[in-house]
Order: C-alpha cells, then sequence, then structure tokens
C-alpha cells in the first residue's frame, strides 16, 4: 500500500507503450499519463522510424496534452539498442518503477530487469491473444516470465485475470484495474450523446457499425453475414466498419458487392472514434475473445446502443439487458435477430443509449481507478485534484 508521507513532485511511472498507434495500449498510456497529472512519462518503443508529431498518433496525443514522451526506435532486429536505450531512459528520469504493456514492452522489461536487479516493473495484459495464442508458444511464453518478474500484473477484466491465474500468473500479484475513459473523452462523448437525444433521431435506416482491429477473431465477418440476411428480410439499414489489420484486403474486396449496392461503408483507419460513433445508432462488438475493449465504453458513453458477443470483459460491463443485448458468441442468426429487434422497436435503441451513457459516466471515468493504481504501484500517482474513492468494481484480487 502506499505510504501517504512518502508521497513525492517527482514523476513516479514511466508507461511504455509499443508502437505510435491509436490501439488500445497506446490509449491506456496516454490516458493513464494524462489523469496522473505530470507524474508520469511515457516511452514509446517504435518497430520502426517515427515520423513525427505530425505522422504519429501517440505523439500529437502526448502534444496535445502537455505529456513528456521520449521515443526509441527498436527496430526487430536492434534488440540490445532497445534494451541499452530503455535503461539509459529509465536511469536519467529517475523513476523508480516501469509500466510496460505489449509483447514488446514486456520482454524488453523482463531482460532490463536480468540486466539490473533494482529495476520495477508492473505489466498489464489488455486482452487475452498475447497470452492464449496457440499458433505462438515464443509470445506466451514471454508473458508469463515476465508476469512472473513483474511488481504486480494488471488484468482489465476480472474474466482476464481469470485466465491469467489459469496460465500460473502469481495470484497475490494479480490484480483487477478495469479500463476507463479520461474525463475530457467522456465529456466529449457525453456531449455526442446529448445532441443525439436532442435530436430525437428514431426513424430512417438503422445505422450500425464496427470499429475496431480488422482480423478473423474480432468477427466482422459474422456481422456482414448477420446484416446481409438482414437486408435480405426488407430491414431498412447501413453498416459503417472502421479498422485497419490482416482483414483488410478482405474488407475491400470481397465486401465490394455489399459497398455497391449501399449497405457498407467501409473507413478504413479511423483516429476519431466520437465522430464515428456519433454517425452510429448501434456499435455492433462480434469478437469470439476480449479483455475489456475501450470501443465499448466509448460507444455507452456516446449513447449508442450495443449488440455484442458475450465474451471477456463485455459482460462485466453490459451487466444486465438494461444496457445492452448479448448474445452467444459465434452465433450470426442470434445476432441478426438482435439488430432486428433494433430495428423494429427504436424507443429500445434510445433507452439502451441513455442506460449505458448513464452507467459508464457513474462508474467507468479514469479518475476512479488513480487510488487503486497508487496500491497497486505501491506509488502515490494521484493528483491531489482528482484524489476519489476506488470504484466499487475495482479491487486488487
Amino acid at each position: 500500500m502506499v505510504d501517504p508521507t512518502a508521497r513525492s513532485a517527482l514523476p513516479a511511472i514511466l508507461l511504455v507503450a509499443e508502437g505510435g498507434d491509436a490501439g488500445g495500449i497506446g490509449r491506456y498510456c496516454v490516458d493513464l499519463a494524462g489523469a496522473m497529472g505530470g507524474r508520469a512519462g511515457l516511452l514509446c518503443l517504435c518497430p520502426v522510424p517515427c515520423g513525427g508529431v505530425e505522422t504519429c498518433w501517440l505523439a500529437a496525443q502526448c502534444a496535445n496534452r502537455g505529456i513528456q514522451l521520449e521515443t526509441l526506435e527498436m527496430p526487430a532486429k536492434a534488440w540490445r539498442t532497445g534494451l541499452t536505450g530503455l535503461v539509459r531512459v529509465w536511469q536519467r528520469t529517475g523513476r523508480p518503477l516501469l509500466h510496460v504493456n505489449g509483447r514488446r514492452g514486456n520482454a524488453v522489461a523482463l531482460v532490463a530487469r536480468l540486466l539490473n536487479p533494482g529495476m520495477r516493473y508492473v505489466t498489464t495484459v489488455h486482452g487475452v491473444l498475447g497470452l492464449h495464442d496457440r499458433r505462438n508458444a515464443v509470445y506466451r511464453l514471454v508473458d508469463l516470465v515476465a508476469g512472473h518478474g513483474a511488481s504486480a500484473v494488471i488484468a482489465v477484466s476480472v474474466d482476464t485475470q481469470r485466465r491469467l491465474l489459469r496460465a500460473r500468473s502469481p495470484r497475490a500479484r494479480t490484480h483487477v484495474v478495469m479500463n476507463a475513459l479520461a474525463e475530457p473523452d467522456m465529456a466529449r462523448f457525453r456531449e455526442i450523446a446529448d445532441r443525439r437525444w436532442a435530436a430525437d433521431r428514431f426513424d430512417g435506416p438503422l445505422r450500425i457499425g464496427f470499429l475496431g482491429r480488422l482480423s478473423p477473431e474480432k468477427g466482422t465477418r459474422e456481422l456482414l453475414d448477420a446484416a446481409t440476411a438482414l437486408r435480405a428480410s426488407g430491414a431498412q439499414m447501413t453498416v459503417a466498419i472502421g479498422g485497419d489489420g490482416p482483414d483488410r484486403d478482405w474488407m475491400t474486396n470481397e465486401a465490394k458487392a455489399l459497398i455497391e449496392q449501399g449497405l457498407l461503408r467501409f473507413h478504413g483507419e479511423v483516429r476519431d472514434s466520437a465522430r464515428f460513433l456519433g454517425d452510429l445508432d448501434v456499435l455492433v462488438i462480434p469478437s469470439r475473445n476480449e479483455g475489456l475493449p475501450y470501443v465499448l465504453l466509448e460507444a455507452m458513453a456516446a449513447g449508442c446502443a450495443v449488440v455484442a458477443f458475450q465474451v471477456g470483459g463485455i459482460q462485466e460491463v453490459v451487466t444486465n439487458p438494461s444496457l445492452g443485448i448479448l448474445v452467444r458468441p459465434g452465433d450470426v442468426q442470434a445476432l441478426c435477430a438482435a439488430l432486428r429487434r433494433l430495428h423494429d422497436d427504436r424507443t429500445l435503441v434510445g433507452a439502451l443509449g441513455r442506460a449505458g451513457s448513464n452507467h459508464v459516466a457513474d462508474h467507468y471515468a479514469l479518475s476512479m481507478r488513480l487510488p487503486l493504481l497508487s496500491s497497486v504501484y505501491g506509488i502515490d500517482v494521484v493528483p491531489p485534484r482528482t484524489r476519489v474513492d476506488a470504484s466499487p468494481g475495482d479491487r486488487p484480487g
């Protein structure tokens, strides 16, 4: 636990992000550094040369929020350079603790600690793919060994913690700290929700969307199968898909007919999720596994109705039918039926959106997580202006 008499004005944490994109890890690090009010710095491990603020999402976010950013280019074949650079940054900044995320961050922290036994680090597991992807035993091994060497392991959902414990993560050092939205983002999404309700839009085609990584486990193909069946039944609807990933070529080629028919709009990579979500009535998350996706919290905060497969941390947020519709993973027929229900009952779309927005505002503000993070870190990271009690849904364990 934190000793209240041992507080320091110096930044306490060096957050390590993997790459400069707008994925969950980068988002987590930027939001956390911003919420800590200067008590955290950010180090970006870049697998490719960085193009600067103009082209790097992470650099632009840090510049806008006044976050101190260190950039360390670390190509795949230059691990020694990356390790040396990380240790030098850690020593020069004088921060007592690293917070690492992802495979690259875990590997670097693990080796760096072997070379520097005094180095302490915490690692976060954002989802289950890295730990349980059977296609790459090396990645699994790195994650597991890094967890055993860490001062603490943070799981972003109870389901992720359960999977970690089954994989023999240290029970006493594996804690749940659920993802949450930074206050500026929360306010922006709430404005979108308020505009949505003021417009009182319940007619016209149902606007359905997906936002996330385009890869098979995310379920975009299942969504398009459900949407195609729904359109064939006479439903009036549009589907917007935003994201990038290995399924991008399939999306642009195999789904070309759906685009030409006016059913599908493909946006590619989306950096402004608020604007994207503001144009939707329903967000669909048809993932076969998840940690706790930020887009779920964002969509609910923005007043979208949510339809999702009942997996991972999703079911820990959508805890009852008034907050969203959950269906059995992989069940395209059930997914189609849920969307049909919303198509035929627009009042329900609005009711789910209102309840979800209020639920996220009440329980998923990032400031609520900081006291718990202080406890997990063993270092005070809570700025005086944000000292609040930990959220009831988050407890060390």
